[in-house]
């Protein structure tokens, strides 16, 4: 999964390649003078998107994360490493 501040996406892959299997909006809710994620809505979609992704791949795939500092995937082993500034 990847999370962004617009959008997400649900994606499945190994070392040599990764697949867009869902997109999804990130929208924002306002509560009094602040904005949040909606953390809610966030949920459902990626729970959508896995959803599609275990009709296309079934078991042994599993969920990763995917961050600024690198992607993570079963049993958070790191996939790949991302040069960042921080």
């Amino acid at each position: 999964m990847d999370l962004g501040a617009e959008s997400g996406k649900v994606t499945v892959g190994d070392i040599s390649g990764m697949e867009a299997i869902y997109h999804f909006l990130n929208n924002p809710v306002r509560i009094k003078e602040s904005i949040y994620w909606d953390i809610l809505g966030i949920f459902i979609e990626v729970k959508k998107g896995l959803k599609r992704v275990f009709k296309k791949y079934p078991p042994p795939c599993c969920p990763g994360n995917d961050s600024e500092f690198g992607s993570r995937g079963c049993r958070n082993t790191l996939l790949c490493q991302l040069n960042s500034k921080y």
